[in-house]
């Protein structure tokens, strides 16, 4: 979620109840206010009605303004008076009307009556809807206004750290420019941008210290061991040499070959790991697929493999070429190398490509082989690399790899869906 849209739900969240509980009270108090009014009104114009019988000489009527309606009737019973709303049926508007009514006793001439002085409220519910609507509606403007005020006011201060992150995504340790990053006004986004601006420096530097030292020692490592291995197959050759020594720079041929082979995996994995591939193209799995076995197919034929293969889908993906090989060719040799006489299936479906392999159960979890020098048998000629070779391809492109094992069968099946292209 967005830093802007979270924001903005918290603004929401707080907002609408407050905007909601402000406006029960207004409603509440407005209510309250109109009622006291009409009550105290009532009691205003009792006054005025015992005010008038202490000084004339008549009964009220109607004529004098006082209510909405007035009634005076003689009356026998005692009482103190009271004070009531009631609903009273109005021809002229069809309906019944609310009112609120005041009884009292008075004396007139020595004679009791009762008084009814009665006010309507509906002109109060009226005047406290009109209030209400257009309270609410200043409300919900007042509301809206703010919120697109407070959205486009984060807008403005959080740009900086926008282009700082924008800026950032592009930002490739392989670059020899250094970081660009646009001023600002703002003290924390520029103490930023400072930061950064060290941090990624110095993360160039040791990138470029890295990568330096990686080529350097691949290289200087190789220059001997194919000295070695030269001067190695001149012994071997020559004449006179006794089958026991033979025998040990046989051994010694076969150590420096897997220590190349080890030198030259660990370079790979460098590069892979500090994203030196950044060449993509599109590529054909089928294709690689088919070379790999035509290039694999002596040995096929040696360890008498059985090889079943279903292609009929087009699969391709955007990656590098040279990785593209070195997966599918490390996936494939795990299959053919620890296969003595079985059977190899090979199958792309639209998305995936699935290699299966017989062979026996393994002795440890499917998933550690995928560690760096975990193999089944510390005694063949395998650089225990190949497995994590495909396991940090497969996590620069974001591909997912997964090997099982049932039934006699070694199966992995490799999922190229975040960089698949479709026919």
């Amino acid at each position: 979620m967005k830093l802007l849209t979270k924001t903005t739900r918290f603004y929401l969240l707080i907002s609408v109840p407050i905007f909601l509980v402000a406006g029960m009270i207004f409603f509440f108090v407005m209510h309250y206010l109109l009622d006291d009014e009409a009550t105290e009104q009532l009691y205003i114009e009792k006054q005025k009605v015992l005010n008038y019988l202490a000084a004339a000489h008549e009964l009220p009527d109607l004529s004098l303004g006082i209510g909405d309606e007035i009634f005076i009737q003689p009356t026998q019973s005692t009482f103190t008076g009271r004070l009531n709303d009631t609903m009273i049926f109005v021809a002229s508007e069809k309906e019944k009307i609310p009112y609120r009514q005041l009884i009292f006793p008075a004396t007139f001439k020595n004679a009791p009556y009762q008084i009814t002085i009665r006010t309507t409220l509906y002109e109060n519910d009226e005047l406290l809807e009109v209030i209400m609507f257009s309270m609410l509606t200043l409300l919900a403007a007042l509301f809206i206004s703010l919120l697109l005020v407070n959205r486009q006011l984060s807008k403005n201060l959080w740009k900086p750290f926008y282009e700082t992150l924008n800026r950032l995504t592009g930002f490739r340790l392989a670059d020899t420019k250094p970081l660009l990053l646009s001023n600002t006004d703002i003290d924390e986004f520029a103490e930023l941008n400072r930061s950064l601006l060290q941090l990624t420096s110095k993360m160039q530097r040791d990138y470029s210290a890295l990568k330096e030292f990686t080529e350097n020692a691949s290289h200087e490592l190789q220059t001997p061991l194919a000295i070695i291995k030269s001067k190695i197959e001149l012994l071997m050759q020559s004449d006179g040499i006794e089958e026991s020594s033979a025998n040990q720079l046989q051994q010694i041929n076969e150590s420096i070959s897997r220590l190349s082979r080890l030198n030259q995996s660990l370079l790979l994995l460098s590069k892979i790991e500090n994203r030196q591939f950044t060449n993509t193209d599109s590529v054909l799995i089928n294709s690689v697929v088919e070379e790999k076995l035509l290039a694999w197919s002596d040995i096929i034929l040696h360890q008498n493999i059985r090889v079943e293969t279903s292609l009929d889908h087009e699969l391709r993906c955007n990656m590098d070429a040279a990785l593209a090989e070195t997966l599918i060719g490390n996936l494939l040799s795990n299959a053919i190398r620890h296969n003595e006489g079985g059977q190899v299936r090979i199958a792309i479906e639209k998305e995936s490509l699935i290699i299966s392999n017989t062979g026996k159960k393994p002795s440890v979890p499917t998933s550690e082989f995928f560690h760096r020098f975990k193999k089944e048998n510390t005694g063949n000629d395998s650089s225990g690399l190949g497995l994590a070779i495909v396991q940090q391809i497969c996590n620069v492109y974001h591909f997912k790899i997964r090997y099982d094992y049932s039934e006699g069968w070694h199966r992995i099946r490799l999922d190229l869906t975040s960089h698949f292209i479709p026919d």
